[in-house]
């Protein structure tokens, strides 16, 4: 049974832990409690929001202090009192744990921590401590893992902040920074790239050393003891060949040189003897990756391309097709003119094996550009489309109405229809809509092509397209 006295302090300390609840409830809702807890700082608002099972703490708290009261007035009811403060302590040092890991001051949050102390000296007797701090430690694990911020947790995501996507603003008005970053996403990604293959050169360089190292530390010997047993008996050969070779492709800058030929071949000998040592070092590291495993995690940059719709672009292959050709492309553009022929013979050489899509992008250079573009879907409507742009790409005279007209009499095509297409511009919107899509993707160059969303510019030979889709191809066949 508890003494008078004190039964006087547990009643006392339980009003006082039941005004530091309601208080902190009402805070949100009167101003002067608010100004009196915000005067430290946010962490009055920031614990408001402390739920447990979905509940706000400072209802917990104000049921905790009415029954803890109850129990110490009712006899039958007073040997709980102990369990009571005990679950109370591991609740409130969970709070404070969690004020001290977010640097959170709240004063109605420290004078409950008064409270609770004064609760559990007021309670404590030797004999039941370990009962006590064994239920302490289970409501403080219980707790921790319970109690959540209903600022982060179950809120509808369109209410979270959302960092500035604002670059300027002038006057009233405010410049994006998709407004900067969109018409640059090309040259963007084209740093990103020159700085993954920087950083790959170096990883590389680094996962070749480590070989080495581990391979002459196994063998306990030095690095470059392994390289004289492994790789200079294989013998470093530079043949007379070989330095004329490279003496006539480095001649213009090869031509301050003063000394004698002979010491300069000599010289060109030597060089390419450190290069090729270099090679054979750099090729027998690699063969240690079984004796230890090297794992990889250098990834490319993701491709902004990789999203591009079709739309009603013009296209030759099956929907479905592995690997999917974007080209860019201007019919007065001298760089397309000599890519088209490439490009006839890729897509001949591949066949149903790939898709291949047209975009339109005449430049604004281009008197006659947009005219084509717009005539060739023209052509498209009969059926016509690749026929009528290998004659646009081939035609030596401007794009001129009258000339874009007569290629398609060449074709053999409707000519009322045709004529009446480009007069009323019935395909104005689609390449409006080409140049909008180009403009989002930050493409800046004519041709330009996107392969499975890797971009490539310029035009290339056809060796090196059957290249670059045949490494697609591999990719796709390796993909789950």
């Amino acid at each position: 049974m508890l003494s008078k006295k004190r039964k006087i302090l547990l009643i006392s300390l339980s009003g006082a832990g039941l005004l530091f609840a309601v208080l902190a409830g009402a805070a949100e809702h009167v101003p002067w409690l608010h100004a009196l807890c915000t005067g430290w700082g946010d962490g009055c608002r920031e614990t408001a929001t402390y739920t447990l099972f979905r509940i706000p703490l400072w209802i917990y708290g104000v049921g905790f202090y009415v029954v803890l009261g109850g129990a110490v007035l009712i006899p039958r009811l007073q040997p709980g009192v102990d369990w009571l403060v005990s679950l109370l302590l591991g609740v409130e040092a969970t709070l404070v744990v969690m004020m001290v890991q977010e640097r959170l001051l709240c004063v109605y949050c420290l004078g409950n921590l008064l409270v609770v102390l004064g609760l559990f000296f007021a309670t404590f007797r030797k004999e039941a401590f370990w009962r006590v701090l064994s239920l302490s430690l289970a409501a403080c694990l219980v707790s921790f893992h319970s109690i959540v911020s209903s600022a982060a947790v179950g809120q509808p995501a369109a209410k979270r902040p959302e960092p500035s996507r604002v670059a300027a603003r002038v006057g009233g008005r405010e410049i994006g920074m998709d407004q900067v970053e969109t018409p640059l996403t090309g040259q963007i990604y084209d740093l990103k790239r020159q700085i993954h293959r920087l950083m790959r050169e170096k990883l590389d360089d680094l996962i070749v050393e480590s070989l080495l190292q581990q391979e002459a530390a196994a063998r306990k010997v030095t690095v470059q003891e392994l390289i004289d047993g492994e790789v200079m008996p294989r013998g470093i050969a530079v043949t007379d060949a070989e330095v004329d070779q490279y003496y006539l492709e480095n001649r213009a800058r090869l031509a301050e040189w003063k000394g004698s030929l002979e010491e300069l071949r000599n010289r060109i000998r030597t060089a390419l003897q450190q290069q090729k040592a270099l090679q054979q070092t750099v090729a027998y590291a690699w063969t240690l990756q079984s004796k230890y495993p090297v794992a990889d995690f250098l990834e490319e940059p993701p491709s902004p391309y990789a999203m591009l719709s079709v739309g009603s672009s013009p296209s030759l292959g099956p929907e479905d097709a592995a690997v999917t050709v974007f080209e860019f492309s201007d019919y007065e553009c001298p760089s397309c003119r000599q890519a088209h022929e490439v490009v006839r013979q890729v897509r001949a050489h591949f066949g149903p094996r790939i898709r291949w899509v047209f975009k339109d992008y005449p430049l604004k250079r281009h008197e006659y550009a947009r005219g084509a573009a717009e005539a060739a879907r023209c052509a498209a409507d009969q059926g016509k489309f690749w026929e009528y742009q290998d004659l646009l790409y081939g035609s030596k005279e401007d794009l001129t109405q009258d000339q874009l007209r007569g290629l398609a009499a060449q074709l053999g095509l409707d000519a009322g229809d045709f004529g009446a297409c480009i007069d009323q511009g019935r395909h104005k919107a689609a390449v409006d809509k080409d140049l909008e899509d180009i403009k989002k993707a930050g493409l800046d160059r004519t041709p330009s092509f996107v392969i499975n969303g890797k971009l490539v510019t310029g035009s290339h030979s056809f060796d090196r397209f059957v290249q670059m889709i045949e490494e697609e191809l591999k990719m796709t066949r390796k993909r789950p």
